[in-house]
This record gives C-alpha cells, structure tokens and sequence, in this order.
C-alpha cells in the first residue's frame, strides 16, 4: 500500500476470503491493469490457494496486463 501511494498509484485491498466472483466485480470496477497476490494464505490451519482464485476472477479481463505473485505458501 505504502509502495502504491508512494508513486501514485490507486490500490485496493481486498479480503483474501473472498469467492472468485466478488473478485471479479471488484477489478472489473477499478479497470485494474495489474493485480498483486500471493500464491497462498493461511486461515485456521488451512492452506488457501489465493492465485487459483484470483485466475478464475480475472480470465475473461483483457484489461488486465500482470498478475505479480508472492510467494508465501510455495503452493507449485
């Protein structure tokens, strides 16, 4: 977020709990030409695989230039 304002970017942060679909209506909103992730998460013990679900929000963008992903739970 810190990095996003710095150079004057718009950002949005959502929850990492969020289904596929409420994803996609949150980047078809912003028009988001890149989207940062992380490969996977941790909730209560589980592994959540937060790439699959941004994958599945973001397959019919166009608009959508980059997919930057972090990798935190070295999900292959």
């Amino acid at each position: 977020m810190l990095a996003c304002a710095r150079i004057g970017a718009t950002h949005t942060v959502i929850f990492s709990g969020f289904s596929s679909t409420s994803i996609k209506d949150r980047i078809d909103d912003s028009k988001s030409k890149i989207v940062i992730t992380a490969d996977g998460g941790f909730r209560r013990g589980n592994v959540v695989k937060l790439k699959e679900v941004v994958d599945e929000a973001i397959k019919d963008f166009d608009f959508v230039k980059n997919v930057i992903v972090l990798e935190r739970a070295k999900i292959k």
